[in-house]
């Protein structure tokens, strides 16, 4: 939604930067070690940040993932940059986020785990790896959804991505449920249709639906049954 670039200056992401965030919370800690593996990814190996928790103290060098209306720490860190969160995110559904990429520090913020999920997968779209460093630019960058369910249907194993605007199939091929929910991912998609994989995706803060097919509603078929899933005294159709 916005985008101001700081200056023109590159930041360059080493070994001596740590990831901070609060560990005690499943979604934040997942979210600390997602981008964790996101920056090892990019990096070939090289870089493999360690993880702290946010109660303590601090490095020169750091990327800091969480809420500041529910914790000091980072409520302080977002004040000392002129960030008010509740103020420049008053759209997008619970979630949005606020990404500052500066030469010491990076800031991940949102006003849910959602909103600082999604600002750290915007942030590993921009990991550029050379030299035995990330680079990436001094940007600081405001977004949220325009859309709240971002939904889509297919994705079962051993099938490519089918756009329906020009009618054909691309992809990778997925094998899996599990990669094509991380496909999904990187795009922000946040509704899938294909399947339980209900850990997995509430990780990720997808919603879980299932389809209505013909075929599960035609007359001879059973009404109680659908994909697998018994519903039961309750007739889906």
């Amino acid at each position: 939604q916005k985008i101001e670039l700081e200056r023109c200056n590159p930041v360059y992401l080493d070994s001596n930067w740590k990831i901070y965030a609060d560990l005690s919370n499943e979604y934040e800690n997942f979210t600390a070690n997602y981008l964790k593996n996101k920056i090892f990814e990019s990096s070939t190996g090289i870089i493999n940040l360690e993880i702290n928790n946010i109660s303590g103290p601090l490095s020169q060098k750091r990327i800091i993932i969480g809420n500041p209306n529910t914790n000091s720490t980072i409520r302080s860190l977002a004040e000392s940059k002129g960030i008010n969160v509740s103020n420049e995110l008053t759209k997008g559904f619970n979630q949005g986020y606020i990404l500052l990429i500066e030469p010491d520090q990076i800031l991940i913020l949102g006003n849910s785990t959602a909103g600082t999920f999604y600002g750290v997968v915007s942030l590993s779209w921009l990991l550029s790896y050379q030299a035995n460093q990330i680079i990436l630019p001094n940007v600081k960058i405001t977004d949220w959804p325009d859309l709240e369910i971002r939904g889509f249907y297919g994705g079962s194993e051993n099938q490519l991505f089918y756009d329906s605007y020009s009618k054909k199939y691309f992809g990778p091929y997925y094998s899996t449920q599990e990669e094509w929910v991380d496909y999904l991912t990187k795009f922000k998609y946040n509704l899938w249709t294909s399947g339980p994989l209900s850990e997995f995706t509430k990780q990720r803060h997808f919603f879980l639906s299932t389809s209505m097919s013909p075929l599960s509603i035609r007359s001879y078929y059973n009404k109680n049954l659908y994909e697998g899933v018994f519903a039961y005294n309750i007739p889906l159709k």
